[in-house]
């Protein structure tokens, strides 16, 4: 306990610092933009300043931790473990806070045994603070928050994303979901940009549902979901893959909710 304490204070600190210089670099033009896996799948130089810095105060703090983080260890598989377990995600969202748009954040999450043990979420433009450890309740800048009440489909704010690929079979694929959305009349659809905070709006009321269905190449990382995994769970949603299963972080499949009943009748509309 000692040593998870010490860590969500490190992480805090660090998403914090991290954080600005996310602000710092908001609205410079150029910010040394490169592509990874493809044209839309985007690093900046401040994606990889961020890392060193939230990594760097790990490794210092902790130097037997395992850390699975997006610019330094992507390509170096996943190999969870009981050990402790760190995910880093310098910027999620990357692509928004290139374009300037102000939905991006700093994601640090932590396991122990295999299991979550805290999650931090940092919007730094508009200074939203989502923290949550295991069994003690999920906060935004301090204050607890709690998922919506919200149980219908043509009551539902859902958050769904097209993710990265551009082949005919993912774009065909995804607009078949968006369209068994709208037929089944939803309340709204919207899309964001950021896993992370996808999920903390579910969180925090915001949204009733977020899902991704892609594959583990294209579709969201463990980085992207360990700390915003921890924050909805402590709020009061649920999860699983988007079949209903059990969630898996590395599959790149996720679906969320306020209500068991709201996952449901995505899984069902989904089939």
């Amino acid at each position: 306990m000692a040593d998870e304490d010490a860590a969500f204070t490190l992480a805090l600190q660090a998403a914090k610092d991290a954080g600005q210089v996310i602000v710092d670099a908001f609205h410079k033009r150029d910010k040394s933009i490169e592509s990874k896996s493809g044209a839309t799948d985007l690093v900046t130089v401040y994606d990889r300043q961020c890392e060193e810095l939230i990594v760097g105060r790990i490794r210092h703090a902790f130097p037997a931790a395992k850390i699975i983080a997006e610019e330094s260890h992507a390509d170096n598989g996943y190999d969870l473990s009981n050990d402790m377990t760190w995910f880093v995600d310098p910027i999620d969202g990357t692509n928004n806070f290139i374009h300037g748009i102000p939905w991006t954040c700093v994601s640090i999450g932590c396991h122990v045994n295999r299991k979550p043990a805290f999650g931090i979420v940092y919007n730094p433009i508009i200074n939203e603070l989502f923290t949550a450890r295991a069994g003690q309740g999920a906060f935004l800048n301090g204050r607890q928050i709690r998922v919506s009440n919200i149980t219908k489909l043509d009551k539902a704010a859902v958050i769904n994303e097209f993710g990265y690929g551009r082949d005919p079979a993912t774009i065909d694929r995804m607009l078949g979901c968006l369209r068994k959305l709208l037929t089944n009349n939803v309340q709204s659809v919207r899309f964001f940009g950021s896993a992370a905070l996808n999920m903390c709006s579910v969180a925090c009321g915001r949204a009733d549902v977020y899902f991704e269905g892609h594959t583990s190449k294209i579709g969201p990382k463990p980085w992207d979901f360990a700390a915003a995994e921890v924050v909805l769970t402590e709020a009061g949603g649920v999860i699983s893959d988007q079949d209903g299963g059990t969630f898996d972080m590395t599959s790149g499949r996720v679906l969320c909710a306020s209500s068991k009943a709201l996952l449901d009748s995505i899984v069902d509309i989904m089939k």
